[in-house]
């Protein structure tokens, strides 16, 4: 009884932290996230056009965005260790592995868009200190 105690809280736990994760969006900026319905074509057109300083708020966006898709991927690693000697449930692993590859694909769409405004910076041989993803 305990041990089903403690998966239905753990999968109430899960269903709480992708109801969160669902919410937040694109790291929570409605600019990244207008951007992400965008194609990269447009993007390399719009910021081909863009000054250094509307490049570096760009970058900056997408570097947050990043950074929080990151952040969420490593609480979910966390969950998928083991807990006190003993291995979590399967439904529990495929739930928190769906949410992770979902995490994952996010920020390689994320990476894309933040390189073509690092691309851009760049060229302009603008100054992006502080601007990496490191």
């Amino acid at each position: 009884m305990k041990t089903l105690n403690k998966a239905v809280l753990m999968l109430f736990m899960i269903s709480a932290i992708v109801a969160i994760i669902g919410c937040k969006g694109e790291g929570g900026d409605s600019s990244v996230q207008a951007d992400l319905g965008k194609s990269i074509e447009t993007i390399k057109s719009e910021a081909a056009k863009m000054d250094v300083e509307t490049l570096k708020a760009k970058a900056v966006q997408f570097k947050n965005a990043i950074m929080s898709k990151e952040s969420q991927v490593n609480e979910l690693m966390e969950k998928m260790k083991v807990e006190g000697g003993a291995t979590k449930l399967i439904e529990e692993k495929n739930e928190i592995t769906a949410e992770l590859e979902a995490l994952m694909n996010s920020i390689k769409d994320l990476k894309v868009r933040y390189d073509v405004y690092m691309g851009y910076l760049i060229e302009k041989k603008a100054d992006i200190t502080g601007l990496s993803l490191s």
